[in-house]
C-alpha cells in the first residue's frame, strides 16, 4: 500500500512483473489512522508515508505492526517476513 494513485500502481505494476494487487491510499486515510505519517518537526517532509509494515491474516486481523527506526531507514524486513511465514503456518 502507497499514496500513490491507482493510476500509478498500475503503471508499476506493468513495468514490475508485479503479480499481486497493490491498495492506493491516495486519501492518506490509512496514512492517517496507523500513524503512518511522518510528523509535522520534519522539515519539508511532514504528512508523507514512513516504510512501516502492518501484518494483517486471513480474517483481517492486525497481527503484528513495524515502524521504521528512530534513526531512519526501513521496518526490519526480515523479521517482518518471517512473521508473516509463521502466520501462514
Amino acid at each position: 500500500m502507497s499514496v500513490d494513485s491507482p493510476y500509478a500502481h498500475r503503471a508499476w505494476g506493468t513495468e514490475l512483473n508485479v503479480e499481486f494487487p497493490m491498495v492506493s491510499d491516495f486519501e492518506r486515510t490509512v496514512l492517517r489512522d496507523y500513524d503512518a505519517a511522518t510528523s509535522d518537526d520534519v522539515p519539508f517532509l511532514s504528512g508523507i508515508g514512513k516504510h512501516c509494515a502492518f501484518l494483517v491474516d486471513a480474517e483481517g486481523v492486525l497481527r503484528g505492526v513495524w515502524y521504521p527506526p528512530k534513526s531512519g531507514g526501513l521496518s526490519p524486513v526480515q523479521e517482518v517476513l518471517d512473521a508473516a511465514r509463521a502466520l501462514s503456518g
